[in-house]
């Protein structure tokens, strides 16, 4: 190997974000951290981007729930069970049920 070869291969580059901070321009005044929801919404708006949504039909037994747990661990979204989410609708439906049933307590201060 020669010595030119050898030092191509060895430089120790310094390069400095010129062109990306010309091309980028911040906006806004708060950190990126605080900001960085609406970035993302903004981001999904100009590629027009939509969640995933898969269902995944069949008959009792088929392997549908074993399918279904594939596909969200694959693309990484969540797993939702028919029996878990009408489960969870009504244990907050009697919440709420049980919370407007309750009497309502009127008290009276008088001052003289």
């Amino acid at each position: 190997m020669s010595q030119q070869i050898y030092d191509q291969m060895t430089v120790d580059l310094n390069i400095d974000p010129v062109y990306i901070i010309d091309q980028i321009s911040w906006y806004f005044e708060m950190p990126f951290q605080d900001v960085v929801d609406i970035v993302i919404n903004e981001y999904k708006t100009a590629r027009n981007l939509h969640p995933v949504k898969i269902v995944v039909l069949g008959p009792p037994a088929s392997g549908k729930t074993r399918v279904a747990r594939y596909l969200a661990d694959y693309y990484g979204i969540h797993y939702i069970h028919v029996e878990t989410l009408i489960s969870d609708t009504i244990q907050k439906l009697v919440s709420v049920y049980s919370f407007a049933k309750r009497p309502i307590v009127i008290a009276y201060a008088f001052c003289i």
